[in-house]
């Protein structure tokens, strides 16, 4: 397939890098002489939702792919930020304009980049925040979605959930690998089990309530003479949060 593009820009989660994902990747390497893979929801505190932190997951993408590939490859974090779209975009572009200006040699030549993914719901409403760059639309691969993995993982069989995945194809075989590694070797993964556990307790205890329960919670930070206050969560102790 010829290259169309001096870069591809792929945004994502990944929690964790599965083999939709992969294929996503490999299109855009197809496409574009150098891939930038955004990794979102950076720097956050680990939780059910994003569980691996964002070189965890460099390490996943990573793993899966090539060496030759991986030398056309940069990945770099990306925060979130909440209810304000335009500085999130401004983030995206410095981001890649830092990666292009360092990897373009071609004097006089604009670069051609593209962005690459797939609609899948509404959290793929940003591949139509850039217009200044080509768009390169990739079919969802199997339907397959992350967030079931993620959920079982710490509340299953880590091996067997882990044989089956690898053997049904959804992860790639690098992933499967570094997922191993992060149940074996990472503290971390006994404390997620803990708390999945703990919501999964805290949302049975209202399996009997007459009126549906929405499950929310109010955020708030009190500063006073250049102190924060911390409140330790009432329940689930055991595991240290505030």
């Amino acid at each position: 397939m010829a290259q169309h593009y001096d870069f591809a820009v792929f945004i994502g989660r990944f929690q964790p890098f599965h083999s939709g994902h992969l294929k996503v990747v490999q299109c855009g390497l197809a496409q574009a002489q150098h891939l930038i893979i955004l990794i979102g929801s950076a720097n956050q505190p680990r939780n059910p939702r994003n569980p691996w932190t964002h070189r965890e997951r460099e390490q996943f993408i990573r793993k899966s792919l090539s060496q030759s590939d991986n030398k056309r490859l940069t990945c770099l974090p990306l925060m979130d930020v909440p209810y304000n779209d335009e500085l999130w975009v401004r983030n995206v572009q410095n981001s890649v304009n830092g990666i292009v200006t360092a990897h373009h040699t071609i004097p006089h030549k604009p670069p051609q980049i593209a962005l690459i993914g797939h609609q899948k719901d509404q959290s793929g409403f940003y591949l139509n925040l850039f217009p200044q760059w080509g768009s390169l639309g990739v079919e969802n691969h199997n339907e397959i979605s992350a967030t079931p993995f993620r959920e079982a993982l710490f509340t299953d069989s880590a091996d067997s959930l882990l044989n089956s995945l690898s053997q049904e194809m959804q992860l790639p075989e690098g992933t499967v690998g570094a997922l191993r590694e992060f149940v074996e070797t990472n503290p971390a993964y006994g404390e997620m089990r803990e708390e999945m556990a703990f919501i999964q307790r805290y949302r049975s205890s209202w399996a009997t309530a007459p009126y549906p329960p929405t499950h929310v919670t109010v955020d708030a930070v009190v500063v006073q003479s250049g102190h924060i206050l911390l409140i330790e969560r009432r329940y689930s102790d055991e595991l240290g949060y505030c």
